[in-house]
């Protein structure tokens, strides 16, 4: 349940980071915002569909989960080595 809890919280932070960068009108690629999009929405779902899984298929969920959580944790990683090259030659 915590894990599910966490998923959900994860996903609406992603959410408003989305928000904001709309609001502030930083010039992102496309394809940073369709991940962070479709990050945020399987954080969400998965979190809210934890609550519907039988007890003897948690564990299904929660590596979809830390499966999710690495797969953006790279990626965010790998971005900011990206955006932080391109500022360097401007």
């Amino acid at each position: 349940m915590f894990y599910n809890i966490l998923a959900i919280i994860i996903g609406i932070f992603l959410i408003l980071n989305l928000i904001f960068t709309f609001a502030s009108k930083k010039k992102e690629r496309l394809s940073v915002l369709l991940i962070n999009l479709l990050a945020s929405l399987c954080f969400l779902g998965m979190g809210i569909g934890g609550f519907f899984v039988p007890k003897d298929y948690e564990y299904v969920t929660t590596l979809i989960l830390l499966v999710l959580s690495v797969f953006y944790l790279v990626f965010f990683f790998v971005q900011s080595k990206k955006s932080k090259k391109s500022q360097k030659t401007k």
